[in-house]
Formats: C-alpha cells, sequence, structure tokens
C-alpha cells in the first residue's frame, strides 16, 4: 500500500489542485498581468535550479554505491523506482520551465476561452513537479540518515 501511494500521490494532489482552481475560481481575475509575468519568469528559474539539484543529487545517489543501504535498495528492487521518480521529477521540472516560457507570450486580459483550462494545467504540472521534488527529496532524506 505504501508503495501504491508514494508512487501515486504526486499525480493525484496534481489533479485534485488543478480540479480545484476550475471548480473555485477558474479564471485569471485575481492576478495582475504584472504578477502573472512574475510568476511566470520566477517558475522558469526555479524549474532551471531544479534540475540541477537533481541531477546533482542522483550523482550523489550513484556515489554512495559501496553503501550498505544502497545496496538494500537495489536487492529490494527499490533503486530503479528512486533512479525513475528523480528521472520524473527531472522531466517535470523541464515541463514546467517550458510551459512556463510559454505562459509569458500569452496576454492574460484578452480573456480567450481557454485559458482557465490552460492555467489549470500548468497548475496540474507546478503541483505535479513539486510533489514530485518532495518525493524525491524525502526518499533522498531517509538514504542520507541511515546510520551506515
Amino acid at each position: 500500500m505504501k508503495a501504491t501511494f508514494e508512487r501515486n500521490y504526486p499525480r493525484v494532489g496534481s489533479v485534485v489542485v488543478a480540479a480545484g482552481y476550475l471548480l473555485i475560481h477558474g479564471n485569471f481575475d485575481f492576478i495582475s498581468r504584472d504578477a502573472l509575468t512574475n510568476l511566470f519568469t520566477a517558475m522558469v528559474s526555479v524549474a532551471a535550479i531544479a534540475v540541477g539539484f537533481l541531477a546533482t543529487a542522483q550523482s550523489i545517489l550513484f556515489s554512495l554505491e559501496s553503501k550498505r543501504v544502497t545496496q538494500f535498495l537495489k536487492d529490494a528492487g527499490s533503486f530503479k523506482a528512486l533512479v525513475d521518480y528523480m528521472m520524473e521529477a527531472i522531466h517535470l521540472s523541464f515541463a514546467l520551465a517550458a510551459i512556463s516560457a510559454f505562459a509569458l507570450l500569452i496576454d492574460p486580459k484578452a480573456h480567450r476561452w481557454w485559458y482557465p483550462f490552460g492555467f489549470a494545467a500548468w497548475l496540474f504540472v507546478l503541483s505535479y513537479a513539486g510533489l514530485g521534488y518532495y518525493r524525491v527529496v524525502s526518499i533522498f532524506a531517509a538514504i542520507l540518515r541511515s546510520p551506515d
């Protein structure tokens, strides 16, 4: 049960966030154009930094090859899952940066019918990436805390 939860909570949480936005608000009127521009610009930077962090964490994990906890993860079949989680978080970071950069080209005051859905999609990727980062960092912290 724990592995199923660990594997799926970033995706499920992201659906809840995006659907919640569409159900509760569903428009841009609560955010100024300048605030949206700053938000998307910041997300491009944060996502790029996250890629670097995750790649560094992955290289550290591979350098812990001789530690008993790493061998335990491999024997339990969890090492591949951790690497997959890291790669998923890296891919989500690239997607977040790309979507945020694209969103900088859109004028939110034009009030197109698809804007709420586009913003919900962006929130989905943002939430998915954030929860994916949290999943990787929490697993990685548990590995680093091991007494070995």
